[in-house]
């Protein structure tokens, strides 16, 4: 098999797990879901949405989906360049707000769905995409982990003392594990492509987009906090600090569906010492809600594009990257 063809695996899979992993995330999304409302009745949700401020919320999503934008685009910016030189920072920034909308739906995948983007439209074979949203995750966790740790160094003192201690030996294993991964030297031997971002990316650019996704975390923490207190609810920013990195790693699995599932039980044992479990269900939901339309907001008008463009496929579809120092297997992207 090439590295311009689809894993096998894709091709060969039993239909018995193909069902398993679609209903699988419904079904315990519909469990978690259902136990918690029968613990918290939907109308006490309802009333606290009602006391808060919800339009006091909104400004500060607005402003922090363009903080985000920037910062997440430029993290993968580092990353993408050296795989597709031809790759202009313009059109990333549209093509990643384009993205977040198909993500909000849970059209993109996520992750899977940015490789498609990655081997679809700047030509990169299919492995060596798959090592490029690789080599993007572990920037991903070693960024949550390195704000955790510095989180939990500068204010963990306010925090539960049996929550503090798990975080205190989690958080630098985490950083550690995905950081040492992350800037691994240049493989030698038989060339893999699934490697070949760690051939092709600089070292220096592995940490500079760690930094540009410290900042995402960074701008976010201060977003919430800043949401809470506009909604009236009582949660430090220590606590938003310490305990966010941890739900955004939670909220990424794909046992949720739609921002709802295991992660709202994961917001009612972290924030308890803080506010009701009706209070922090009603801010959740609406917080998810409003930062979800906002990402619609910033990216509705780049959505029609990045579809076209990975149905047109303007890279080099299915070939593979270039070597070291070689000359790149993708064409410039198109910048309409």
């Amino acid at each position: 098999m090439t590295d311009d063809e689809p894993p096998a695996t894709l091709a060969v899979e039993n239909p018995r797990w193909r069902w398993v992993r679609r209903l699988g995330p419904w079904v315990i999304t519909a469990a978690v879901v259902t136990a918690i409302l029968v613990k918290y009745p939907i109308g006490r949700i309802v009333d606290e949405m009602q006391k808060g401020n919800v339009w006091g919320m909104v400004p500060v999503a607005l402003v922090a989906s363009i903080g985000l934008w920037f910062t997440a685009t430029t993290g993968d910016y580092f990353i993408l360049r050296p795989m597709a030189p031809g790759l202009r920072y313009p059109f990333l920034l549209r093509s990643k707000a384009g993205m977040s909308v198909l993500n909000a739906l849970g059209l993109a995948l996520n992750y899977g769905g940015f490789a498609l983007w990655i081997h679809r439209v700047l030509g990169v074979g299919w492995r060596a995409s798959g090592g490029t949203v690789l080599m993007i995750t572990l920037g991903d966790l070693t960024a949550v982990s390195a704000v955790a740790l510095v989180s939990l160094t500068i204010g963990g003192d306010a925090l539960p003392g049996e929550t503090q201690d798990r975080l205190r030996w989690a958080a630098p294993t985490m950083f550690v594990v995905a950081g040492l991964f992350l800037i691994a030297p240049r493989p030698t031997g038989r060339k893999r492509a699934v490697l070949a971002p760690w051939q092709l990316v600089p070292r220096l650019n592995r940490p500079l987009s760690v930094l540009c996704r410290a900042c995402t975390i960074v701008i976010l923490i201060f977003a919430t906090w800043g949401g809470a207190r506009a909604f009236g609810l009582p949660v430090p920013l220590r606590a938003w600090a310490t305990f966010l990195p941890v739900l955004l790693v939670i909220g990424a699995l794909p046992v949720n569906v739609g921002g709802m599932g295991p992660v709202q039980a994961a917001w009612l044992v972290l924030f308890a010492p803080w506010a009701s479990g009706p209070q922090i269900l009603a801010f959740q939901f609406l917080w998810h809600l409003i930062l979800v339309s906002a990402l619609f907001v910033r990216g509705a008008p780049f959505l029609r594009g990045v579809i076209a463009d990975v149905a047109r496929g303007q890279g080099r579809t299915g070939s593979a990257p270039a070597e070291p120092g070689g000359q790149p297997a993708a064409s410039p992207p198109s910048t309409t």
